[in-house]
């Protein structure tokens, strides 16, 4: 299991995720998912076509812009604020961790609030989702 720990007690400031588009239709909502510290540290979470695996690392380059749009003919990516990212703004992440499964690799962001941030990848699809879960 890759260690995430260095996510633990970061406040989040701001949370960002990035559409893939292909041919007019939405095929990965959140892949890869911007995280920014209340300290300007930023991170980017994504999905390692390689290794078959969720990892996060320092971001290489400036924090994405609302609705920035790149790409060309049927290839499009659009970065957002995934819906629900108020919930996950100015509170501190409790717990980071990545998993893998016969069908799927999955990355969740345990909030000290109890609420949960998830995004899996589907080996089969190649699509990523992803989805959060609040706890009283």
């Amino acid at each position: 299991m890759r260690d995430f720990s260095f996510l633990a007690r970061t406040k989040i400031a701001r949370v960002m995720a990035r559409e893939f588009w292909l041919n007019g239709r939405l095929s990965s909502p959140c892949c890869p998912l911007f995280l920014r510290s209340a300290r300007d540290e930023s991170w980017e979470v994504f999905y390692n076509d390689e290794h078959y695996r969720f990892d996060c690392v320092p971001l290489d380059g400036p924090f994405p812009e609302h609705a920035a749009q790149m790409g060309f003919d049927e290839f499009l990516w659009r970065d957002r604020e995934p819906d629900g990212a108020s919930l996950l703004v100015n509170q501190h992440i409790a717990k980071a961790e990545a998993f893998e499964t016969k069908d799927e690799a999955q990355f969740i962001l345990a909030m000290e609030t109890g609420t949960l941030f998830s995004i899996a990848h589907r080996f089969d699809t190649d699509q990523s989702r992803y989805w959060i879960t609040v706890r009283d």
